[in-house]
């Protein structure tokens, strides 16, 4: 996996996980929590949570391009497997 994509997913977790409790926080510290309760419950729960799994969706499908563009460079799996298979004919020969 590239380091890129797996920092990029770290930290947009790590986002999430932040706008849960800042919301939290907020919605409990608030005086009429009970009446603004929908309001950041909407706001502060919901909407990070589907950003952040559109964030993630967009670099899991990013990773996904770049690793099926490096397989077409190495010939796929396919290719893969002819070069091992030639690699170890020629170390037996030898």
């Amino acid at each position: 996996m590239y380091r890129p994509f797996l920092v990029i997913t770290v930290i947009s977790l790590a986002l999430m996980v932040l706008a849960v409790i800042i919301a939290t926080v907020i919605l409990f510290t608030t005086e009429s929590h009970i009446y603004a309760f929908d309001f950041y419950f909407l706001w502060s729960y919901t909407f990070p949570l589907i950003v952040s799994i559109w964030l993630y969706s967009i670099v899991y499908r990013a990773y996904k391009f770049v690793q099926q563009i490096e397989e077409q460079k190495n010939g796929g799996q396919y290719g893969q497997n002819v070069k091992q298979y030639q690699q170890n004919a020629n170390a037996k020969v030898i």
